[in-house]
């Protein structure tokens, strides 16, 4: 069993790359969903939630069933904020966390920032010993921590090195191999990033709408005296507020982190962060779709509303650790592919609405045709996990979310059924075809000669393109692509519409020539590269291979 700590404002992708990244050590096993249960975050200020919690126990005053209370988690690199209630010796998250990258290395950059104004522009390319920005770092974070007040000046010591460069720009401000920090720069430096935390804090008392009981400040940035010192002055006054930083702040996270790893009963129920669902096509219904979203689909006789944001959980949802969302699918192939949007707002109806952010794609693998299939999505969990297993049965198969492509849209009625390829949309079909010499021949004819002109290997390559074009004619959002080759490579078309009709001009191109591959994948790419946030499906035909000629390096570009 396995605990990791991270932000809570963490996005689900980046929860995702860290999971993959568990799975490339072995440390989950994809197929099994005990494994990935065993993999478990710990949210930072929940961990610090815990730990507060356990530690005012063993107090004289501890925490009172439905007393309240505000984690505020200063670490390096983040802030984040979250509300709790104690209720029956669980604790119960009150609205929706937030936070910022505002932790202690933005007062680093502040620091550096005033530097510069020290040495002078481009000073650290003077610099020759990497050893020196080490030392400098060392000397400011010593510095950093042993600042206990804003008010006094204060002297940092600098590198060798960088006293050097110092004599030779001829800087002034240096004495002794020290710099003087004086009271104005230290709040220039400090100030800005205690106000941005301030702000957070402000924003989610103003949302909570209520008084806090607690307000706990931890984390390790909650080390710096006056950081505490000026959240203090700001919300240790408010009444019936007790503002507490325990005398260990960047401890809690740790130490709080193994007692939820011991018992995650402890948190009862989270707040959802963002809107989740997935795009579908849904039966058109008067009343609630817009008519402009309204279409026609091959093979329906009703008709069916487009853009359809078919919602999971709503932005705010309270819900308990173990909430699972079920949708049944039924597989036309070998793998199931959903479209995944987030929205910030609990309400929406479409996908296409201003500020609605496709995630990526839901996909169950190494199905069968017709495969009736659960799709559990767990909402209640640290991060978002998600378990397919067959409907009626307990076979499990392999499912994730992968983040950041774009997939087609799915049919809705009483039950969520994928459409066929060739309803999905923003497809681009490419067609490869090879018209070299060695096509002239007739062991693969056409079925019907006079048809398609050519009684060869061409005829029966465009014999194929037409029947796949028989299937998405008429398609909304599928565009085609041809290219043709022999010793050269010819563009014939490029993103047309989808129709029978585009098989006139392929007609023109009868078997001639030698075979080069890389000049037809450099058509390819060239057709890719212009259309790169197209889901792109290219069929590469043709009867032989040729030299490489750089066509691997081509091919791994593409993926790349």
């Amino acid at each position: 069993s396995y605990c990791l700590t991270i932000p809570a404002i963490w996005s689900d992708h980046e929860k995702q790359r860290m999971v993959d990244i568990a799975e490339t050590v072995g440390l989950i096993d994809r197929n099994s969903l005990h494994s990935q249960l065993n993999f478990r975050f710990a949210l930072e200020p929940e961990a610090a939630a815990t730990y507060m919690f356990y530690t005012m126990s063993q107090q004289k005053k501890p925490i009172l069933d439905s007393e309240t209370f505000l984690i505020v988690d200063c670490g390096g690199g983040t802030v984040d904020l979250t509300s709790h209630r104690l209720k029956d010796g669980k604790l119960k998250e009150l609205l929706p966390g937030d936070g910022g990258t505002c932790g202690s290395m933005k007062v680093d950059v502040n620091f550096m920032d005033w530097l510069d104004g020290i040495m002078g522009p481009y000073w650290k390319d003077d610099v020759s010993d990497p050893d020196t920005l080490i030392e400098l770092d060392s000397n400011w974070e010593n510095f950093k921590c042993a600042t206990l007040s804003l008010d006094r000046d204060m002297l940092l010591r600098l590198p060798d090195e960088m006293l050097t460069i110092a004599r030779c720009r001829n800087i002034k401000h240096i004495r002794r191999g020290k710099v003087k920090v004086n009271s104005d720069d230290l709040k220039h430096i400090f100030l800005p990033v205690f106000e941005e935390i301030a702000m957070l804090v402000e924003k989610q008392i103003s949302l909570f709408g209520d008084t806090y009981d607690y307000i706990f400040l931890v984390g390790g940035f909650a080390e710096s005296i006056p950081l505490t010192n000026y959240l203090m002055s700001k919300f240790g006054s408010v009444p019936k507020v007790m503002f507490k930083r325990p005398n260990n702040p960047g401890q809690a996270i740790i130490s709080g982190a193994i007692l939820y790893a011991a018992d995650e009963s402890i948190i009862s129920t989270r707040r959802i962060r963002r809107t989740y669902g997935v795009g579908c096509y849904k039966l058109f219904n008067n009343t609630i779709h817009t008519d402009s979203k309204k279409v026609h689909l091959p093979g329906k006789t009703s008709l069916y509303c487009k853009d359809v944001f078919d919602t999971f959980v709503k932005y705010g949802d309270e819900v308990k650790t173990d909430h699972v969302v079920t949708r049944e699918y039924t597989s036309l192939g070998q793998n199931l592919l959903l479209e995944f949007y987030e929205y910030s707002k609990p309400d929406i109806s479409y996908t296409d609405v201003f500020g609605c952010n496709k995630l990526g794609k839901i996909v169950v693998f190494d199905l069968l045709p017709g495969i009736k299939v659960d799709v559990n999505l767990h909402f209640g969990k640290d991060s978002l996990r998600i378990e397919a297993r067959e409907k009626g049965a307990n076979k499990i198969y392999p499912a994730k979310i992968i983040y950041g492509s774009n997939l087609g849209s799915f049919i809705s009625e009483q039950e969520n059924v994928p459409l066929p390829s060739e309803a999905s949309r923003d497809i681009h079909i490419i067609f490869c075809n090879d018209v070299s010499g060695s096509m002239r021949n007739t062991d693969i004819v056409p079925s019907n000669v006079s048809k398609f002109k050519f009684n060869n290997r061409v005829g029966a390559v465009i014999e194929a393109c037409h029947l796949i074009l028989s299937k998405v004619s008429g398609m909304p959002n599928v565009e085609v692509s041809t290219v043709v080759y022999n010793t050269f490579s010819t563009i014939v078309f490029e993103r047309e519409k989808a129709s029978t009709t585009l098989i006139q001009p392929l007609l023109n191109f009868n078997a001639s020539k030698n075979t080069s591959f890389k000049a037809a994948i450099d058509s390819v790419s060239e057709i890719v590269r212009r259309s790169p946030h197209i889901e792109t499906i290219c069929f590469f035909m043709t009867d032989g291979r040729g030299n490489d000629n750089g066509t691997n390096t081509v091919i791994h570009s593409l993926r790349n």
